[in-house]
């Protein structure tokens, strides 16, 4: 029932401006026609002007910016914070962001004062549509297809922090500050439409520019949605979730979406500039340095989620925050590497050839920061580590559980004691003899029984490792 409320809220709420604009163009042509119109032309006229609004009507034809800003102001700003405020939520500024600059758009177009090419009017209203169908669809799929299930993140954090002034607050914070933010970003549809200058290669490129940008983030939101769906669907199952998307666009940028998105902006403000209105990039320029503070709070949240910020802290080691690029190398590996093959090759406490528990948890919080190259070497790596303490088979099953929770291909039981060897030096240890323990967390089922299969051995019910490893170490690693 909610669902159906909010869905009719949602509708119904842009109507008193759209039925002013619709009531400002009737008027306004009525009280412009000429005096040799038709009789009742005439009188249809002489009614509007002697109605009381004629002034108003020559106000609004005379200020399109102003009344933009005015009926932002009591459609949005007020209506939708008194909706807010009694449903004690703010989700609908969330979904208009997606339809506003449609409105936008046309209410330009259909101004009294609006003069256009008639190709670079339609070309952009079609791609603001575009854009804003790509939006919505995902702002519904996030939101699992639901009306208004809940607000903003960061207003529900302002909720919390502003305790009982967050009503008043509120209003300032959520509606006006996004009536500069939208006004703002939208000034080149009123560039576009306030000069008749010809289509030429500017606008081409600017429609490029404008197609990249929507291409770019549904394909980095479609990432991103996959990736945040197969991880609740791994913690359904009691399985470890991947810390960190680092495929597709996402290898190149930490924000391809925040990139896709402000291409998109930026594309409508090549449009303005070419014709003649370049003031009007300060919108867009706005709300890049806002989208920046933004990327900053969001990736603090990620870093103080205990499971993966590890991985998010090389993540931004060697991944371009924006705009796409190619992946860092970390000078320190070496080093780290170093570190762990010497250790290995120094302390030996047993004849078994197990460490005592102190090193190995410094050898298993050293593992993760060196599985950053490949998958092979991801696996090799954690391999190695599992070598020395269980055996050759516990190495296999753990390597098998990492790659089987990624949805990669794990490296032949021979391949991954050779890239171990190789890269490590696997003279340094001793392994012992082959079993099949179980890893601790277990690896499935399936996949410990393959690889024992395929080293000759039987699963052991009742064996474990001297020492707990985990089977997916977090790291951000690129599996390819």
């Amino acid at each position: 029932m909610g669902n159906l409320r909010n869905a009719a809220i949602a509708i119904l709420v842009p109507l008193p401006s759209i039925a002013f604009f619709l009531t400002f163009l009737s008027r306004y042509k009525a009280t412009t026609f000429d005096v040799d119109d038709s009789a009742d032309q005439a009188g249809d006229a002489a009614a509007a002007a002697t109605s009381g609004f004629a002034h108003l009507w020559e106000w609004c034809a005379g200020h399109p910016l102003l009344l933009a800003n005015l009926l932002f102001f009591a459609n949005v700003d007020v209506l939708f914070w008194v909706i807010g405020l009694l449903q004690s939520n703010n989700w609908m500024i969330d979904l208009y962001w997606t339809v506003i600059p449609v409105l936008l758009v046309h209410y330009y177009a259909g101004h009294p004062l609006a003069k256009a090419d008639a190709l670079r009017s339609t070309v952009v209203t079609v791609l603001t549509w575009v854009w804003s169908l790509r939006l919505t669809h995902n702002y519904f799929r996030r939101e699992d297809w639901q009306w208004g299930a809940r607000e903003d993140w960061r207003f529900d954090d302002m909720r919390r922090d502003y305790g009982k002034h967050w009503w008043w607050i509120s209003f300032f914070a959520v509606y006006l500050s996004q009536q500069v933010f939208l006004i703002g970003i939208c000034l080149p549809m009123y560039a576009v439409h306030s000069s008749d200058k010809t289509w030429d290669a500017w606008d081409s490129l600017a429609t490029i520019a404008c197609i990249s940008g929507i291409i770019m983030a549904y394909y980095a939101d479609t990432q991103l949605h996959n990736y945040v769906s197969k991880n609740k669907t791994l913690k359904q199952l009691g399985a470890p979730t991947v810390p960190n998307l680092d495929r597709g666009l996402w290898r190149y940028s930490r924000h391809p979406n925040y990139f896709g998105e402000q291409l998109w902006w930026w594309g409508l403000v090549i449009f303005a500039w070419n014709v003649g209105q370049g003031w009007t990039f300060l919108g867009a320029l706005v709300n890049s340095i806002c989208l920046l503070y933004v990327t900053v709070l969001v990736e603090q949240r990620m870093l103080k989620q205990e499971h993966r910020a590890e991985a998010y802290e090389l993540y931004q080691k060697t991944t371009s925050m924006w705009i796409p690029w190619f992946k860092k190398e970390i000078k320190e590996t070496k080093t780290k590497t170093s570190f762990l093959r010497s250790a290995l090759s120094t302390r030996r406490k047993t004849t078994s050839g197990t460490l005592h528990h102190a090193e190995l948890e410094s050898l298993a919080a050293a593992v993760p920061s060196l599985c950053e190259t490949s998958s092979t070497h991801v696996l090799a790596s954690c391999g190695f580590f599992a070598s020395s303490v269980a055996s050759p088979a516990y190495a296999s099953a753990t390597a098998a559980a990492a790659a089987a929770s990624l949805g990669v291909v794990a490296p032949s039981a021979a391949s991954l004691g050779a890239s171990a060897a190789s890269g490590f030096g696997s003279s340094s240890f001793a392994f012992s003899e082959p079993s099949c323990a179980p890893a601790s967390p277990p690896v499935t089922t399936a996949a410990a029984s393959a690889l024992c299969s395929a080293l000759g051995s039987e699963p052991s019910a009742g064996a474990s490792p001297p020492v707990s490893f985990p089977a997916l170490p977090p790291s951000p690693a690129s599996f390819t």
